[in-house]
């Protein structure tokens, strides 16, 4: 016998599954919005939490920037010789003084401008060739300094300065010798400012070894060094027999050395020199001599 599917039974089961996924959603609509009471609250805990970040943060600040416990209290200088801890303690304190903007006290240790002392030190003491300022915190500045060793003493107008390898004047000479240099002397009587770069290294150089190496080289004793101004690179050697020998720093003393030794061997015997006046080695392949 057949089976008759009656409509009005499916009617009712579609509307019944349709209901029951109205309801599941809207459950899950409800479930997953917050009531309103619970999200005032978070907002408010928001506004809390920002609240006391901000509290913390100007706490840290303050801190940082004011707390006696970071303002700078010592100066170590280390490596300085000739040069008083208490001459760049001063360059240094110059620096600290004040407030940057009218408002953050220079002497923090975090504001202190380091670099800014460098230059202050450098551009003040011109024995000083090198300054690191390294900060330690909390509360102390480390000033590591390179002086300028003098090497040659430079006589210029009735004064002596000291000269270092570079060339540059690093300390005007009041009193008496602080160390045993060659004096080399300035006929054109310049006038000489400390700090100021007066002869190039080369020329220094070759003066040094020039005392280092004379006597041994040819048998003769210096009595004084002479130029006859800073940018001429010649050297006037006035030797104990009372003539003087020009030599270049613009070529090679082992070169001049040479045409000297021939000069002296083959041409001028010691009883000439009595009479001699100079020997010139500072041309090229040429020699010439009075």
């Amino acid at each position: 016998m057949p089976i008759i599917h009656s409509k009005k039974k499916r009617n009712v089961n579609s509307k019944s599954i349709i209901q029951k996924e109205v309801a599941r959603r809207r459950t899950h609509i409800i479930e997953r919005t917050p009531p309103a009471r619970d999200s005032r609250r978070a907002r408010g805990l928001r506004v809390v939490y920002f609240g006391l970040s901000v509290v913390f943060a100007c706490v840290i600040f303050y801190v940082l920037l004011f707390s006696e416990a970071l303002m700078i209290k010592r100066v170590v200088v280390i490596g300085a010789e000739s040069v008083s801890d208490e001459r760049i303690e001063k360059e240094v304190n110059i620096v600290k003084e004040g407030r940057l903007w009218g408002i953050f006290p220079k002497d923090n240790i975090f504001i202190f401008n380091s670099k800014k002392a460098e230059a202050y030190i450098l551009g003040s003491i011109a024995q000083i060739r090198e300054v690191n300022v390294k900060k330690q915190y909390p509360d102390i500045l480390k000033v590591y300094v390179v002086e300028r060793d003098p090497v040659l003493v430079w006589e210029s107008a009735g004064k002596k300065y000291y000269l270092d390898i570079d060339g540059v004047i690093s300390k005007d000479i009041s009193g008496d010798l602080e160390f045993s240099l060659p004096i080399i002397k300035d006929e054109s009587n310049g006038g000489i400012t400390p700090k100021e770069k007066l002869v190039t290294k080369n020329f220094v150089e070759f003066v040094i070894n020039l005392n280092d190496s004379f006597q041994r080289e040819t048998g003769l004793e210096i009595a004084e060094f002479a130029t006859s101004s800073p940018i001429s690179r010649e050297i006037k050697v006035k030797t104990k027999e009372g003539w003087y020998i020009y030599f270049t720093s613009e070529r090679t003393i082992d070169s001049q050395y040479k045409k000297l030794l021939i000069v002296l061997n083959r041409e001028i015997d010691k009883e000439r020199r009595k009479n001699l006046e100079y020997i010139d080695l500072r041309i090229k392949d040429k020699m010439f001599y009075k």
